[in-house]
């Protein structure tokens, strides 16, 4: 058992603990210790540092939230999961303070929930099944049995993967076989006769996403300055509409909400703002439509901003309801039903990367119908319009 050093490697078989007063991430393997912000956050945050491994180790990190008060670990969890990872929360009854594995349980992105002497017993079980499946193999051995289970999946959920890019497919399929220490298709498909809610947590891995409150601040200071522009040619009465497709759990639509009442001020309710957030996944809109976020996510906000738009709940913060009720959540499948019309701005971040040329194709046409002339489309980092070049130009 020893103290983390700056710069040190992970070793076998030890124990590391964060000194007091610093956060811990882990970057091209190595431990890096950062100096944490001023506001009252968790330091050090297991948040930060589950975060940053994700973003390294992809579907090699496993995250444990141990007993704990307060909800620290609960986005680091989420962050692991929807890299492809494996996380476990202590068995709530079990634990001396069950705040932090309830709050990780509570954002649906925890796969076991076991007391503390199960949970070697389950990663050692995965340690041995993981790798066993070459994924890479996989879409040319069994295109037909991947048919067959993305048909099953449609047929329960009514969600249609087909224009998913397959490498996203096998990552996630090959998770739900590794959590369910099965080797082949064949028998996850025998699995899922047995327990065909199998299906809804299979659909629930592919939709899941990481979001963040302004993810990427140099990309949201552009989108300030295109909303200082779209602010510009409206008039008080006019209304300016939004559409915020593949929400999740709301940080993104609820930025927006906060760059607007910036630049509009003291003068907002003289505008008829709308904020359509849609989702395909359910239990991700119920989520958002909370608008309860623990204390660290909010750790990249102002501190300005949160004392503004924010009340404390303890270790959580709700942001007020007059930007609440801006945004309107509904479910909307972004391959089938029809879009928002008459937008000022479409913002759809980290969605396109999961799809086919042919589904991007169709998506930005559509995107594009619902946009008034001048309109804007707001993207993640590593998405582009390629597909569609002549309906869009770069501001």
């Amino acid at each position: 058992v020893k103290d983390v050093e700056d710069g040190g490697q992970p070793a076998p078989n030890t124990v590391y603990i964060t000194p007091a007063n610093r956060n811990l991430t882990i970057r091209e393997g190595r431990f890096r210790l950062v100096e944490p912000a001023r506001e009252a956050l968790p330091k050090p945050s297991i948040n930060l540092f589950f975060a940053s491994l994700a973003a390294q180790m992809n579907d090699a990190a496993i995250g444990v939230i141990l007993s704990g008060t307060g909800s620290d670990g609960a986005s680091g969890v989420h962050a692991i999961k929807a890299a492809g990872g494996f996380t476990f929360a202590q068995e709530p009854a079990t634990a001396k303070y069950s705040g932090m594995p309830q709050a990780a349980i509570d954002t649906g992105s925890v796969d076991w929930i076991l007391p503390p002497e199960r949970i070697g017993q389950e990663i050692a079980l995965i340690a041995r099944t993981q790798g066993v499946i070459p994924l890479e193999q996989q879409p040319e051995a069994e295109p037909a049995t991947l048919k067959k289970l993305l048909a099953k999946v449609r047929q329960r959920t009514r969600i249609d993967f087909t224009g998913y890019k397959e490498a996203t497919l096998w990552r996630r399929i090959g998770r739900r076989l590794a959590t369910n220490h099965v080797v082949n298709l064949d028998e996850y498909l025998s699995l899922i006769a047995e327990k065909p809610d199998e299906l809804d947590k299979l659909a629930k891995d592919i939709l899941i996403s990481v979001t963040a409150f302004f993810r990427d601040r140099d990309a949201f200071a552009g989108l300030a300055a295109a909303v200082g522009r779209i602010v510009a040619d409206k008039k008080p009465g006019e209304e300016i509409r939004v559409w915020v497709p593949g929400c999740a759990t709301g940080e993104e639509a609820y930025s927006i909400a906060i760059l607007f009442a910036e630049h509009l001020g003291a003068h907002l309710d003289q505008y008829r703002l709308q904020i359509f957030a849609t989702d395909i996944d359910l239990d991700a809109m119920a989520t958002a439509r909370r608008a309860l976020f623990p204390a660290s996510s909010l750790a990249d906000l102002d501190p300005r901003q949160v004392r503004k738009y924010f009340v404390a709940h303890g270790d959580r913060y709700e942001l007020v309801k007059s930007l609440r009720e801006l945004v309107i959540f509904a479910r909307q499948d972004l391959a089938q039903d029809p879009p928002f019309l008459r937008l000022d701005l479409i913002s759809c971040r980290n969605v396109l990367i999961y799809f086919r040329g042919e589904l991007q194709a169709r998506i930005l046409t559509v995107f594009q119908y619902g946009l008034r002339p001048g309109g804007h489309l707001f993207l993640g980092r590593s998405e582009s319009v390629l597909h569609q070049e002549s309906l869009f130009e770069a501001v």
